[in-house]
């Protein structure tokens, strides 16, 4: 099976990342900040991309699917949702600040949790949700270039999962793998 070249963009800016609230898998819609930065990066992969996009594939979380869906209005490529590139649940602990978490519960870095403390998606099952999902990529997109819209510790992931850990993600920015 033929791999496929994948840029991972991590949506756009709402006012909970402006807050740095924990979203999770709450439905929080781009801020006009937000939809410039999608505008601002689909400016750049037209000048930089060699090869055209064969789809755009997008978490149904709605701050993915509004940067996908304007994705595709600029780019003219067709968009398709999964699951398999949702946000991880952060359960209990979503809408609530970086410095809550950690004052309240004693918690520096949610995303370093393993297990389903705090009603969280133990990161096992992330991990095998996310490798399901680059499976499928390969299978769909074998030998062509997609373009991926999902969440910042989504990407994260995929990074360690492939042994390339990438740091932190702003909205708008993109990592590249082949998968």
């Amino acid at each position: 099976m033929n791999g496929c070249r994948v840029l991972f963009l991590r949506h756009g800016e709402t006012t909970w990342n402006a807050e740095r609230r924990i979203q999770g898998t709450k439905d929080v819609p781009l801020t006009e900040a937000g939809m410039a930065q999608i505008r601002a990066v689909c400016g750049r992969l037209k000048d930089e991309c060699r090869q055209p996009f064969a789809g755009i594939v997008t978490s149904p979380l709605r701050r993915a699917r509004q940067s996908a869906e304007l994705c595709g209005e600029l780019l003219g490529v067709p968009v398709t949702e999964s699951a398999w590139f949702r946000e991880r649940s952060f359960g209990q602990l979503e809408g609530l600040t970086a410095c809550e978490i950690r004052l309240r519960c004693g918690i520096p870095d949610v995303e370093r949790i393993r297990d389903s403390s705090y009603g969280i998606e133990p990161l096992q099952t992330v991990t095998e949700r996310i490798q399901s999902g680059l499976d499928w990529l390969r299978q769909a997109y074998g030998g062509r270039t997609v373009l991926v819209v999902t969440h910042g510790s989504v990407i994260k992931r995929i990074a360690e999962i492939l042994g390339t850990p990438a740091g932190i993600i702003g909205n708008g920015c993109y990592r590249e793998w082949l998968v």
